[in-house]
């Protein structure tokens, strides 16, 4: 570079370090071009029932989301300190998607925690329209920023999308895993979700359409659990073995939810016919694959708490809340099947019951799961006249 161009260089001051971070005409259209291409994965939010949610969405779609569609260096620019004042004077603008989006200086600390704000957002919802706003959520948060949420961020939205009566939008966001990061692959979400596919048919009364829908979704679980890749149980280390008695797709637990809805189907719907065999063929499974003499706090080891979330097992809402699914499943298919096969199921139920009956003491402080062992049991007596028949 000649001296008399270094020195027109430095006269330009501000000026040359300005357009050092702006996107030039020509540049702009080129990014806007290219983000073109991807203009359905650009995240809007709808408008809320409240200002607090408004807001909360708001920061993250301008904090976590939409400075990932800069490319690399132009994000490490937002929050270096030399280039602050440069981009106080002159924010970097770029189009993405036909929205002018502006890019100033801002701090790595000031940056909000993805996990605690996600999980604000989620607390905040309270209509279904708010609760529309839960897939371009996760979609923006985990697929285009990159961040990864626990399993809690999802049982809790499974939990809002339950009161709000929306529970479709729970099985399509399961059904987009890569785009949503909605994954099966942790035992209290899967428990959780099945839990819910079956309470919707028995809190109906046990109408047929609920039960079918219910066996349809239990399927669809299943067959996730078995063959999409997306939400196979994955080591986090090398050194790590998967430490578990059976992949979910085979867990007892899990696979008596659909046990539950088609026995629930023959008794309730069909005079107590097994009319398509799959009763029969779903309790010879299951007793298979649960052990003699095993309670279901047995069937995955303790060495699993951790890493695949089975820790939630020891806890005593959720003893109560899955027994009371699996006694209620063993017990009505037990009423289906021939008489040696429902003796079997009676064995596994007399390991469920105690583990039901020892938290009836606290009755109403177990929430919806007391309701639901209501609706199945009954008076409490109900529980040892089913077991001993």
């Amino acid at each position: 570079m000649s001296a008399a161009a270094s020195l027109s260089a430095l006269r330009g001051g501000s000026r040359v370090l300005g357009n050092l971070f702006r996107i030039a005409p020509a540049q702009r259209r080129l990014l806007s071009s290219t983000q073109s291409r991807q203009a359905s994965k650009i995240i809007h939010f709808a408008k809320c029932s409240s200002p607090e949610l408004d807001e909360t969405l708001k920061t993250i779609r301008d904090e976590l989301i939409l400075p990932t569609y800069l490319p690399l260096e132009q994000r490490k620019k937002l929050s270096s300190p030399k280039h602050k004042a440069a981009l106080e004077r002159d924010p970097i603008t770029v189009e993405i998607d036909g929205e002018l989006v502006h890019f100033g200086p801002r701090k790595v600390v000031d940056r909000p925690n993805a996990r605690k704000t996600v999980g604000k957002a989620i607390r905040l919802i309270r209509t279904k329209g708010d609760l529309a706003n839960l897939r371009p959520l996760l979609e923006g948060v985990c697929d285009q920023a990159g961040r990864a949420l626990p399993p809690g961020i999802f049982i809790s939205a499974m939990r809002k999308a339950v009161v709000l009566d929306n529970f479709n939008l729970i099985m399509d966001c399961i059904k987009a895993p890569k785009k949503t990061h909605f994954r099966l692959n942790n035992h209290e979400l899967v428990a959780q979700l099945l839990g819910h596919i079956q309470r919707q048919a028995i809190l109906s009364g046990w109408e047929e359409r609920e039960i079918e829908r219910a066996i349809r979704r239990s399927q669809l679980v299943l067959d996730l659990l078995e063959g999409d890749p997306e939400h196979q149980v994955k080591q986090r280390k090398a050194q790590e073995k998967v430490n578990l008695a059976f992949p979910f797709h085979r867990d007892p637990i899990f696979l008596s939810a659909r046990l539950h809805m088609h026995a629930a189907l023959a008794v309730k719907c069909q005079e107590g016919k097994d009319t398509t065999g799959l009763v029969a063929e779903y309790a010879r499974q299951l007793v298979q694959l649960w052990p003699e003499k095993t309670g279901p706090l047995e069937l995955q080891p303790k060495s699993a708490d951790t890493q695949y979330g089975v820790r939630y097992l020891r806890d005593s809402r959720n003893q109560f809340e899955n027994g009371s699914l699996v006694l209620s499943s063993l017990l009505l298919a037990a009423k289906v099947v021939e008489p040696e096969l429902a003796g079997h199921l009676k064995e596994r139920a007399a390991l469920v019951e105690p583990v039901v009956k020892q938290w009836l003491p606290k009755g109403d402080a177990l929430g919806y799961a007391w309701k639901t062992y209501d609706i199945l049991f009954g008076p409490e007596n109900l529980i040892d006249h089913e077991v001993e028949a």
